[in-house]
């Protein structure tokens, strides 16, 4: 019986495609993230989810990401693992803010948080309090299976920051850091649950 869960970045935006910092604002996905996401579709690299559930962080982008994928599909919203909320540098590049004080202090320190915006800290303690609520809703679901000896798979949209420091603590003998981890657009990974706990992993598509 196996036990997964699936950690899928949503498709391109405008953001991505102008190398903006921006997590909070609610951008719909840009029409080169359509395209890819149908060509990656027709590659096979997500699970069927002929059983499981679906999960999103309710932003517009994550929302369409799965209705390409998997059609209207009834899913849970776990707003901890929305991207990390750059504050009054929402909707800028790294030339623009570079040179801001705010900036460089939030580099330095993790536990200062932009204005109108969160912490290195903060953002990382939300992620970790939203992926425990997934694995234990992930953990229920496979009480459900455990009779009839079923697979166990949850499928979460969400984003490139919140995936790459998820992994990064799950699975820290690696030796990755924090931006190799992340995965592009429309990407991901899939985590197997061993007794309740995340054991290994693998990129999305490897492992189906």
């Amino acid at each position: 019986m196996k036990s997964r869960i699936y950690l899928i970045r949503h498709g391109i935006t405008e953001g991505n495609l102008k190398r903006w910092y921006y997590g909070a604002l609610d951008l719909p996905l840009h029409e080169k993230g359509v395209d890819q996401l149908v060509a990656l579709a027709k590659k096979k690299i997500y699970p069927p989810m002929n059983r499981g559930e679906f999960f999103t962080t309710g932003l517009l982008r994550t929302e369409q990401t799965l209705f390409l994928l998997y059609g209207d599909k009834p899913h849970q919203v776990i707003e901890e693992l929305k991207e990390m909320d750059f504050g009054i540098f929402e909707g800028h590049t790294y030339e623009e803010i570079k040179d801001h004080s705010e900036f460089q202090k939030w580099i330095e320190d993790e536990n200062f948080a932009f204005t109108e915006g969160e912490s290195q800290k903060g953002f990382s303690s939300r992620v970790n309090a939203g992926f425990q609520k997934l694995l234990s809703l992930h953990q229920l679901q496979e009480l459900k299976h455990r009779h009839n000896k079923e697979d166990t798979d949850s499928l979460m949209i969400c984003h490139g920051g919140v995936i790459a420091h998820i992994m990064s603590k799950l699975f820290p003998e690696t030796g990755k850091n924090f931006f190799q981890w992340i995965p592009e657009p429309g990407e991901g990974y899939v985590v197997d649950i061993i007794e309740g706990s995340p054991a290994d992993f693998g990129n999305i598509g490897e492992k189906l």
